[in-house]
């Protein structure tokens, strides 16, 4: 394509041959094809937010409605319901096609177009479409106003310049090839000869035509192999030798365990993406055909294309270049965090996807570009602190640039500060400042239509509500909104956000299969974006892996436990954190395999192990729930001191995590006060299952967890009315008819969807004259 072909643009050289020049607005007519497309589907209506359920403050339901930045119609865009703006044409007016008005993308059609207007001209000496102004000109084009020639013309001459000039693209000609055929009435012969009407203007307009697109090419190709063989090289700035050593020295002093395994992962991922990055960018590079001089108009949607790719890549480079920087940084305990730090920045690929770049936000004004650069790069710093787990000197970092970043007043970069707040105080455990960041987050990207960063804003909310504030159902009304935001955007990094946080609602509600269909979803994702071995797909393997053992499906579990830890060893190495999380979902898979609890304990102990490698650098909740699975195994085995040691070792872990009003505080009290019972000790084993049965009952659980409670709860009052204490009859009945209905309930529950547990069931054994009150 040309999409200002003219007679001025046609030459024809003292040797006869015939040359279309000035090649400025030329582009690759695929790729405008498929631009075209994604632009067309996003008006269609994924270009607003729409109404979009949310949970409000305190997380009653409800629902903003806020419908922003919609496009407009058609006839909203310029005089008479036709004309675009005139910053928005491209091409020379009096040449120019109704869709190049109209401020749409050129193509072939449009060529064929302008051909036809320069053909009239060289036939009648002048032009189709008159008028004194710009504008008036194209009224007349869009509304098909040719006013007729003088000359006299064959028919099928007359016949083909109307189709040519057709309003409608799709009534043009579809080809070149199709106008040579209906200029020439003589099938396989010549059409000059058969044209001897026709003047040399006009053959040098359908000659020039013809060889449009070969010239095209080649000068394209002589044009960018010049201009971009120096590009991608920005990069090896950022990834040298000098920052090499100061990762390598950064890592081997911090006393990271297998801290040379982790440096050789680092820099192969660090290698590996700049390697990537630098194939982009000259790929976006060659993609281009500048317009002459290099110089660049305001952009039209290829133009606009092109600097959004730029923008991505540049925005992934200064990702990559904050990460290096603050991997050099870091304390020790978040070093080994790096490899997956590595692994989620910015998709390369996201910077070739017409959708997703689509989708970006809009520039900043030009008096704003210098302080926003400026803060893009100390904000880039504050993710790659995020993005390694080290959120106080993330914390740190940020806080200084919360207000100039707010008084600048760019309101993508804006809300980008207030999320990385919100996230930050988050796992900071400051709920309330979480919140107030992510709401006001949440109110940027409604008013600035950013789907995807409104997509992210709402996965955070999930994940606060889920596990900071414990509201499930608060949380499930956030993962809609993040879902209802991410569907058109694509398949990228967003999705796999929303898609993570989607799982976990599922989770917590206690529908493991849609938690299931979610996380298989979100494996196929990954394996699709970063391939079949890279640890993500380990880590997500071990999730699903985690949800089948919950809905009690545990053989199906163990191939998806024993590919995530070969994934995440071979990745991350054997003493990560996650390798580590891994065999503990695989240990807990075991324990209910019929004959396995002996590999079950096995995988528990090496678990433990590890994590007591670690030292201070284990986290926690995986020590908790190592804990957790071993106290099981003790009980089942009737080894009720051993099981309670680990019980309260679980229990004082996650009290100090999440507090006593935390559904995992209340089931690990559950579980030690199980063998407190055992023990003798009912009357605190008592009152612990009563507080956990009213933590339980005030928030949004799994079935399978109130059954837990229950059941136990029924076992230590049917043990205390059995005890000789002075108390009356009717008191000790009134014990054992309340227990009778609790584990009524905790049987009814299990009957839905699972055995009764292994302890409760021997305990029942064990006591032939309980009988369960049913409905």
């Amino acid at each position: 394509m040309h999409r200002d072909f003219k007679p001025d643009n046609v030459l024809v050289g003292t040797d006869g041959r015939v040359r279309v020049s000035d090649f400025g607005l030329a582009r690759s007519s695929a790729e405008l094809e498929r631009y075209r497309q994604v632009l067309a589907e996003r008006s269609a209506g994924a270009d607003t937010l729409g109404d979009v359920p949310v949970a409000r403050a305190g997380g009653e339901s409800g629902s903003l409605l806020r419908r922003l930045g919609s496009r407009g119609s058609r006839a909203s865009q310029g005089a008479g319901g036709c004309l675009a703006p005139r910053s928005r044409w491209r091409g020379s007016p009096a040449y120019m096609s109704p869709e190049q008005f109209r401020g749409e993308p050129a193509d072939r059609f449009s060529d064929q177009f302008s051909f036809f207007v320069t053909l009239f001209e060289a036939l009648h000496g002048r032009r189709p479409f008159r008028g004194r102004t710009p504008e008036a000109i194209g009224e007349a084009v869009c509304a098909g106003r040719i006013t007729p020639g003088e000359s006299e013309l064959p028919r099928r001459l007359q016949d083909a310049l109307a189709r040519g000039l057709s309003v409608e693209p799709s009534a043009r000609f579809p080809s070149m090839e199709a106008v040579l055929e209906a200029l020439d009435d003589r099938r396989g012969g010549s059409w000059q000869r058969a044209l001897p009407w026709l003047g040399a203007g006009a053959v040098a307009v359908v000659v020039g035509m013809w060889q449009l697109d070969a010239a095209e090419t080649r000068r394209s190709e002589r044009e960018a192999a010049l201009r971009c063989a120096e590009a991608g090289r920005e990069v090896d700035a950022l990834w040298g030798p000098v920052q090499r050593a100061e990762l390598g020295e950064t890592l081997i002093a911090s006393g990271v365990p297998g801290a040379d395994d982790v440096l050789v992962r680092v820099e192969q991922r660090l290698d590996g993406y700049a390697e990537d990055w630098a194939q982009a960018r000259r790929h976006s590079c060659e993609a281009y055909v500048p317009q002459r001089g290099g110089a660049l108009d305001a952009p039209d949607e290829l133009e606009e294309l092109h600097l959004r790719r730029e923008a991505c890549l540049a925005d992934a480079l200064r990702a990559f270049g904050a990460q290096v920087e603050v991997s050099a940084e870091l304390e020790a305990q978040a070093l080994e965090s790096v490899v997956q730090a590595v692994a989620n920045l910015p998709s390369v690929e996201a910077c070739g996807d017409l959708g997703a770049l689509s989708a970006r936000s809009p520039p900043p004004e030009p008096d704003m570009v210098a302080g926003v650069e400026d803060y893009e790069v100390r904000l880039a710093r504050v993710r790659a602190f995020v993005n390694t787990s080290a959120f106080d000197q993330a914390g740190v970092a940020l806080e200084p640039l919360l207000d100039p970043v707010r008084e600048l007043g760019y309101a993508p970069m804006t809300l980008e500060a207030e999320l990385l707040d919100g996230q930050i105080r988050r796992m900071q455990s400051d709920a309330e400042g979480s919140q107030a960041a992510l709401e006001r987050a949440w109110l940027l990207a409604l008013e600035h239509n950013e789907r995807r960063q409104g997509a992210r804003v709402a996965a955070q909310l999930v994940w606060l509500w889920v596990y900071n504030l414990g509201d499930v159902d608060a949380g499930a009304r956030w993962a809609a909104a993040a879902r209802a935001l991410s569907a058109p955007l694509g398949r990228d990094g967003v999705e796999t956000e929303v898609l993570n946080a989607a799982t976990v609602v599922a989770y917590r509600q206690g529908d493991y299969d849609e938690a299931i269909e979610l996380s298989r979803e979100l494996l196929a994702l990954h394996t699709e974006l970063r391939g079949p071995d890279s640890e993500l797909v380990g880590t997500t393997l071990a999730n699903l892996g985690a949800t089948l053992i919950a809905a009690h499906r545990h053989e199906e579990a163990l191939p998806h436990l024993e590919r995530s830890i070969a994934l995440l060893e071979q990745g991350l190495g054997p003493l990560h954190q996650d390798t580590l999380s891994a065999h503990l979902n695989y240990g807990l898979a075991l324990m209910y395999v019929e004959g396995r609890s002996a590999d079950a304990r096995r995988e528990l102990e090496g678990a433990m192990a590890g994590l007591e490698t670690r030292g201070d650098r284990a986290d926690e909740s995986v020590v908790a729930l190592v804990h957790n699975g071993l106290g099981e195994l003790d009980a089942r085995a009737e080894q009720w001191e051993s099981a309670r040691a680990h019980f309260h070792a679980m229990h004082q872990i996650f009290a100090r995590l999440y507090g006593d009003d935390n559904p995992y505080t209340a089931l690990a009290a559950v579980s030690q006060a199980s063998a407190w019972v055992r023990l003798g000790r009912v009357d605190e084993a008592l009152l612990a299952l009563e507080g956990a049965l009213g933590v339980l009952e005030s928030q949004t659980v799994p079935g399978e967890e109130l059954a837990a409670v229950k059941a136990e709860l029924a076992i230590a009052l049917w043990t205390k009315a059995a005890a000789d204490d002075g108390r009356s009859p009717d008191e000790r009945e009134a014990q054992r008819a309340r227990a009778r209905g609790l584990m009524g309930e905790a049987l009814e529950i299990y009957a839905g969807f699972m055995d009764v547990p292994p302890t409760t069931a021997a305990w029942l054994a064990a006591h032939p004259k309980f009988e369960a009150n049913s409905n």
